[in-house]
């Protein structure tokens, strides 16, 4: 006949052994909850570190408009450099792109869509190119836009031309037809127009996304004794990529955005894992999510937290 044990014994044994075995295998009884707290404030401290960061350096538009973004293969253009210059800036653009996961046409691309130009007056250059050209900046609303880029005085200027597209399809949407004469070219032709259709869609998606139809990069070769070859190029990678908010500050925050503030021992170096976060988060985010500025903060934020484990942009070969 098996001998009984009362319940209170069986009780009393599983709890022995289950120390036990805790001691065994070096298990904790119980997280730290001291340390525990201190994980989740430095966390917490960390988002809002990034929510200033993101908010601070991207353009948010006024109306009901989607963030904009590459959603067409970019294919860079350098002009006003030595060959072997511009090759370095178009390998750092393109790295810089590949690991954001931006779309980029093939290496032999033959229509340039992101134009990076170094000269000595910008704002000459800039002039005499518009008039060559009268569809070089996107005037929908107006040229005052045009006419303050020009005239602002910056180490480098970016101007971005949108257009609403489909995000489903990719296809333009907004299109109407302008009379020749207002041009001056031979015929009809078509240029987009943002009249935000999102606000009559859903509260959860936009019906219509910006997205980048080309862009232009002036930089003042006046500046360029300045900073280093690499920190410009990664400077315009940057710029080129998200549309950044030239007047805001991102204080403290290790970006190559602070490039050219007056404290020149704080310059960084290059793209930091702060801008290489920002900008894989703008890209992988759903850009017809009209969260997607809240996705593009935690994205960052996920991406900073794996830190070591992101793919680094391949070190390029230095550049006497």
């Amino acid at each position: 006949m098996r001998p009984t044990v009362p319940l209170q014994g069986v009780l009393l044994q599983a709890a022995v052994g289950s120390l036990a075995l805790c001691v065994l295998l070096g298990q904790p009884l119980q997280a730290d909850p001291l340390s525990t707290v201190t994980i989740q404030a430095q966390r917490e401290q960390l988002r809002q570190e990034v929510n200033q960061f993101v908010a601070a350096t991207i353009v948010r538009p006024q109306n009901d408009d989607s963030l904009l973004r590459w959603d067409t293969p970019i294919c860079p253009l350098v002009a006003g450099l030595p060959r072997e210059q511009g090759e370095f800036f178009l390998q750092k653009i393109s790295q810089t792109a590949r690991a954001a996961k931006a779309p980029l046409a093939a290496e032999n691309c033959r229509r340039p869509n992101l134009y990076v130009i170094v000269a000595s007056n910008p704002a000459t250059f800039l002039k005499l190119w518009w008039k060559h050209d009268v569809r070089l900046f996107s005037t929908v609303h107006g040229i005052t836009a045009a006419e303050r880029f020009i005239s602002t005085p910056r180490a480098v200027r970016v101007w971005y031309n949108d257009r609403q597209i489909d995000p489903d399809t990719g296809s333009q949407v907004g299109t109407l037809l302008a009379q020749s004469l207002s041009l001056g070219t031979g015929g009809p032709v078509s240029y987009p127009v943002n009249y935000a259709p999102g606000r009559l869609g859903s509260r959860l998606h936009y019906l219509t996304v910006r997205t980048v139809q080309s862009a232009i990069v002036v930089i003042d070769a006046q500046q360029l004794p300045n900073v280093t070859l690499g920190q410009m190029a990664d400077y315009v990678s940057m710029v080129s990529l998200a549309e950044i908010d030239p007047d805001k500050a991102v204080g403290e925050i290790p970006s190559i955005l602070s490039l050219f503030r007056p404290q020149a021992q704080s310059r960084p170096e290059g793209l930091t894992v702060w801008d290489r976060s920002l900008l894989h988060a703008i890209y992988v985010s759903r850009q017809k999510d009209r969260m997607q500025f809240s996705e593009i903060c935690t994205g960052t934020l996920n991406a900073l937290l794996v830190a070591p484990d992101l793919a680094p942009v391949t070190p390029l070969n230095s550049i006497p």
